[in-house]
C-alpha cells in the first residue's frame, strides 16, 4: 500500500457512539456518512493532520496517538471525479461535544449534518458509510 495521503478520525464518546458527518456531493447529490478527516499537507505527519482536520471540521481538540492507526484504500466518486487514495484511520475518545467547525464556506456546504451514532444506528442508516463498520474498526484500534 502507498503512503497515506489523507486521514480520518474515529471520534468515540463514553457511551460508545461515533461522530459521523453526512456529506452531500455538490454535483451528484450522493450522500455518504464519514468521520472527520482530509488531506495530509506537504511535510505534515499523518497524526498531526488528523488532529488538525478534527479541529477544523468539528472544533474538537484531542491528542492523536501516532502509533495506533490503520490504513485503508478508498475508491469513490466526488465532484464528478473518480478518486483513489490511501487513508490513515485514527481513534480518539472524547466527552460528547457539540460540533463547531471552522471550515471555509465551500467545504462546509458539503456537510449536511453531524451526528453521534451508536453501532445499531449506523446499521440502520441504510446509506453509504465509510469506513464500513466504523465501530468494529474503532474496537480494533482500541486494542
Amino acid at each position: 500500500m502507498s503512503p497515506a495521503t489523507h486521514v480520518r478520525v474515529l471520534v468515540l464518546d463514553g457511551a460508545g457512539s461515533l461522530l459521523l458527518a453526512r456529506r452531500r456531493d455538490p454535483l451528484s447529490a450522493h450522500e455518504v456518512w464519514e468521520p472527520p478527516g482530509g488531506a495530509i499537507d506537504s511535510g505534515e505527519r499523518a497524526a498531526d493532520a488528523a488532529g488538525r482536520e478534527l479541529r477544523e471540521e468539528t472544533g474538537i481538540v484531542a491528542a492523536i496517538d501516532p502509533d495506533r492507526s490503520l490504513q485503508l484504500h478508498r475508491e469513490y466518486h466526488w465532484k464528478g471525479e473518480r478518486r483513489s487514495r490511501d487513508e490513515r484511520i485514527f481513534l480518539v475518545r472524547v466527552a460528547r461535544a457539540e460540533v463547531r467547525g471552522a471550515m471555509d464556506a465551500t467545504e462546509a456546504a458539503t456537510f449536511v449534518e453531524w451526528r453521534w451514532l451508536t453501532e445499531d444506528q449506523v446499521r440502520l442508516l441504510g446509506e453509504d458509510v465509510y469506513p464500513a463498520e466504523p465501530h468494529a474498526m474503532a474496537r480494533a484500534l482500541a486494542g
